[in-house]
């Protein structure tokens, strides 16, 4: 994941889409409302179905999309030799100026969606 990282000193903090709300939530309202009518509609052949169970989403215009749990994301740090520290929504800051175009009614289900990690180099 960070392979030829060169850091003297600093923090890296990667945000990824939560795996366990990509069916149920990632899908039907995120990924069909908001960013379908840019990348394409969601394949629904055999290959993209059997992908969209490991949190993989393929669109008709060849968009690739792919949803991480935090062990996921751990195990992504750990290989690079970088101890993560996660945060889920429960540990997430609310950002309510970046989220003031959000519906309020979905602002929550938009935070669970989110997971952050982050990590100390050098």
């Amino acid at each position: 994941m960070f392979n030829g990282l060169r850091a003297r000193k600093g923090k890296i903090i990667v945000s990824v889409f939560n795996k366990q709300r990509f069916i149920d939530y990632g899908i039907n309202v995120f990924y069909k409302h908001e960013v379908a009518p840019t990348v394409g509609g969601i394949r629904e052949d055999p290959e993209a179905l059997r992908m969209r169970k490991r949190g993989i989403l393929l669109t008709d215009r060849g968009v690739y999309s792919q949803w991480f749990s935090e062990e996921d994301l751990e195990k992504r740090f750990k290989v690079s030799g970088l101890s993560a520290r996660i945060r889920t929504n429960e540990s997430l800051p609310t950002f309510e100026k970046e989220t003031s175009y959000i519906d309020k009614r979905l602002q929550d289900e938009v935070k669970k969606t989110v997971i952050i990690a982050e990590s100390d180099v050098g």
